[in-house]
């Protein structure tokens, strides 16, 4: 094939998008769990039922969901922890994901606890978790025109209690944390897998890895610190359109 047409047919390929890639591969992961395990099917058609319910009772809820784009998400499937033995998949899984427009997010060693599970209690309502800060929240014009009444600058905490402002809560995710408190230790009976697993730190975890690991925390306080920074960028232009 001549130069120009080959480069005219790659121009011209279509290729299917990262966030079709994985939606396709977590449709198959679901397939396949249902199968392995037909209680997985059953619990995710009773958390289906339960969504169903909730939403119908609370039109409020609904709601928000829908104007925050996250209607469609709550029922969505999110599968977990995936067994790897050496530093050559974990690089490895790295690249399949990216194919998928995932990345690691997040590092949490466990491994001292000598436990793979901790609970705690948290407040049931989103004002309570938000006012002890428990969570990243997003925040948006609820009145506008008590908006309107207030100078740049503003306490967001002023703007709430009078009704201009709200908060809707950040869906929390994750990918590739190191593994907890060895739960999925590898059985190659390998003393350097050994060793990764009981004294994991996150250096060598992103050499392995092949690439950094974002903080989290960073990423959700920033999409707060944004959502509060357009509000006040408003105030600004209504103050100066007076």
């Amino acid at each position: 094939m001549p130069l120009s047409t080959e480069i005219f047919a790659m121009k011209d390929q279509k290729f299917v998008s990262p966030d079709a890639i994985r939606s396709a591969f977590s449709a198959a992961m679901s397939a396949m769990y249902r199968e392995e395990v037909p209680a997985y099917g059953t619990l995710m058609d009773l958390v289906a039922d339960v969504n169903a319910k909730v939403l119908a009772d609370d039109s409020h809820l609904h709601e928000r969901l829908a104007e925050t784009d996250a209607l469609d998400r709550i029922s969505e499937e999110r599968h977990g922890a995936i067994r790897l033995g050496t530093a050559a998949e974990l690089s490895m899984m790295r690249r399949v994901f990216a194919v998928m427009g995932m990345f690691p997010v997040g590092y949490y060693d466990l491994s001292a606890a000598g436990v793979p599970v901790h609970s705690t209690a948290f407040p049931d309502t989103w004002a309570g978790i938000r006012e002890e800060g428990l969570g990243y929240f997003a925040y948006s014009v609820k009145d506008a025109a008590k908006l309107a009444s207030f100078r740049p600058g503003t306490d967001i905490e002023v703007l709430i209690e009078a009704g201009a402002v709200q908060f809707d809560p950040i869906t929390y995710e994750d990918f590739l944390p190191v593994s907890a408190a060895g739960i999925f230790q590898s059985n190659l009976g390998d003393d350097e897998t050994q060793e990764f697993v009981e004294s994991p730190n996150q250096k060598r975890f992103e050499d392995d890895l092949g690439a950094k690991v974002l903080n989290e925390f960073e990423h959700y306080a920033r999409i707060e610190r944004e959502s509060i920074e357009a509000l006040q960028a408003g105030l600004k232009g209504l103050e100066a359109a007076e």
